[in-house]
């Protein structure tokens, strides 16, 4: 029982000092697998409710430093909150029941899948540049399938929204650095099913 106990404290004290555990309870304020712009202090919010996410259905804790660039996307100009708004809104619409979609205090968006909880994805919007990366050290061949499908999905609307059918330039969302950046990125994902 003893070596039990020292078992289960030494897991405890590792999660609390370098992985975060994100779920419905509210303890980090970003994915669960990166606090890079949360503050560290979220991690030992509070040891109680960090003991029962570990023997509960939220998601697993992740180390934090396990990140992947997935898309780079540089643009001339955007309209930061409405871009943010509209791609907020079709990254909800295409979750399914896979994917949970949370917007972050600082903007990003977050996609957990809930399916095996091996990875999630973080959208950025950056002065001129959108940014998406992959957290989790060892995502499930389900997860990198279904995250295949939804990035495309994304630079599909990002396509449509820079083609500007019946919308005037000012009012465009988005303005690409280079017309054929979104073909680039979708070079580097995996194919769709």
């Amino acid at each position: 029982m003893q070596k039990h106990f020292y078992a289960l404290f030494a897991i405890v004290i590792a999660n609390l000092t370098a992985t975060a555990f994100v779920g419905n309870n509210g303890i980090s304020t970003h994915t669960f697998c990166c606090l890079s712009h949360s503050s560290a202090k979220s991690l030992k919010a509070n040891l109680f409710d960090d003991l029962m996410s570990m023997f509960s259905n939220e998601p697993k804790s992740m180390d934090i430093d396990e990140s992947k660039r997935m898309i780079t996307i540089p643009v001339n100009s955007m309209k930061l909150g409405g871009l943010r708004f509209a791609l907020g809104l079709h990254l909800m619409g295409a979750q399914g029941k896979k994917w949970k979609t949370k917007q972050a205090d600082d903007g990003v968006i977050d996609m957990f899948y809930m399916l095996d909880e091996t990875g999630s994805l973080a959208f950025t919007f950056q002065d001129r540049v959108l940014i998406v990366d992959r957290w989790g050290p060892f995502p499930s061949k389900k997860y990198l399938e279904d995250e295949s499908q939804v990035l495309h999905e994304f630079l599909d609307e990002l396509a449509t929204m820079t083609t500007g059918d019946g919308i005037s330039e000012e009012d465009m969302l988005l303005e690409l650095k280079d017309n054929d950046v979104i073909e680039e990125a979708r070079d580097q994902l995996l194919p769709r099913k």
